[in-house]
């Protein structure tokens, strides 16, 4: 009998979890990679420009480099989203790159430009860049990324393409993998 208020309680904290997780705002989404877990990925609230259409950055991290690769969203051709590799947004000193490289592989990060690709539970994907009011997207594909962490990766790597998942809703204030 003892055993009863104990699944009961088990019941209501995974509802909670999986109520919490669906009400994520995006900027605190958190992602691994479905088949290389090493892999995560996450938004972060930054206004690149005072001009863009979005108010979010975003990062990848390597658990296996222990890099922090940043970059920032410019709208592309739908469904695809144009990312530019930019250096820690959290340097103090950072400043946004020269808005004259928009729109062109240029970049002052250390990777080259990628597209990505948002996509909620049954695999429709979205067309719009994301801003801190988008809905979260449960799957990100980024296909440029294995040929880009192979080339400009440091040290260079080697992931599969895949998707990231969405993994948990981080803190607020939180840079969590």
């Amino acid at each position: 009998m003892w055993r009863w208020p104990a699944f009961v309680l088990g019941v209501l904290a995974l509802l909670a979890a999986s109520a919490s997780d669906a009400g994520c705002p995006i900027a605190r989404s958190r992602y691994k990679m479905v088949h290389d877990k090493q892999l995560s990925a996450g938004f972060y609230p930054k206004k690149v420009y005072p001009y863009s259409s979005t108010d979010l950055a975003g990062f990848i991290h390597s658990s296996n480099s222990h890099q922090i690769y940043w970059f920032y969203f410019e709208s592309g051709s739908a469904p695809y989203v144009n990312i530019y590799s930019t250096t820690s947004l959290l340097d103090r000193n950072w400043r946004p790159p020269d808005p004259d490289n928009l729109g062109k592989d240029k970049h002052d990060g250390p990777l080259s430009g990628m597209t990505i690709m948002f996509a909620d539970r049954t695999y429709l994907f979205t067309i719009d860049t994301p801003h801190r009011r988008s809905t979260r997207p449960e799957y990100l594909l980024v296909r440029e990324l294995p040929a880009v962490l192979a080339a400009d990766g440091t040290p260079p790597e080697h992931p599969p393409l895949d998707f990231f998942k969405f993994d948990h809703c981080a803190a607020p204030g939180a840079l969590d993998f």
